[in-house]
């Protein structure tokens, strides 16, 4: 077999080994990849959930006459509480290879559901007019924040209040003390002189 013929088979075999065999039910061997095929009276909703906090992290409605194809790789998300990422594309139904365009980081395969869910039936093709895909993919977990600790209430002293003091009164200056009352003046009149006879007028006590 010519070399070149070789080097074909070879890029063919790699890369149908990449995008996989899709079909219902998975490949057929560990490949941790799944396909969905809506039909009219099948027509699919798949969703992932995180099961720790029930939260649907990524929803797609599958087209009647089209088909989902998801694969899960293992240990290439952002960060350790969605450590793994799912590649996803819709294709025409029956397709079995192609390119996955899509990715979205995911939870561990511990804590994650896929979930399917049929829509009312039956379902013509185009009758969907809406995106197709809903969710927020691309949001990163976070654990929930633990409550913050009550402010600790301060501790009531045992001790009796204290009771308020009367103030003395401002102090006055002191008086001076009376003064002495004044000996009142002798205000008799004096006698009239008294006239002797030869002596002239004297006035008493002379």
């Amino acid at each position: 077999m010519p070399a070149t013929l070789k080097n074909t088979l070879a890029l063919a075999a790699a890369a149908i080994a990449l995008t996989g065999c899709y079909g219902p039910g998975g490949p057929g061997y560990s490949a941790d990849m799944y396909t969905y095929v809506s039909d009219e009276w099948h027509p699919y909703t798949i969703t992932l959930f995180d099961s720790r906090t029930g939260e649907a992290l990524w929803s797609v409605d599958v087209p009647v006459g089209q088909q989902l194809v998801m694969r899960f790789n293992e240990g290439m998300g952002p960060n350790q509480f969605k450590p793994d990422l799912m590649a996803w594309g819709l294709m025409e139904s029956g397709r079995r290879t192609g390119p996955i365009p899509n990715n979205v980081p995911v939870p561990g395969p511990a804590v994650r559901r896929v979930e399917m869910k049929l829509r009312p039936t039956p379902e013509m093709p185009g009758a969907l007019t809406a995106p197709v895909a809903s969710g927020a993919p691309m949001q990163v977990y976070q654990p929930p924040a633990a409550p913050a600790p009550a402010p600790a209430q301060p501790a009531r002293s045992t001790a009796p209040a204290p009771q308020p003091t009367e103030s003395a009164p401002p102090s006055q200056p002191a008086e001076p003390p009376p003064a002495p009352p004044e000996k009142p003046k002798d205000q008799t009149p004096p006698p009239p002189p008294i006239d002797l006879p030869g002596q002239g007028a004297k006035k008493p006590g002379e």
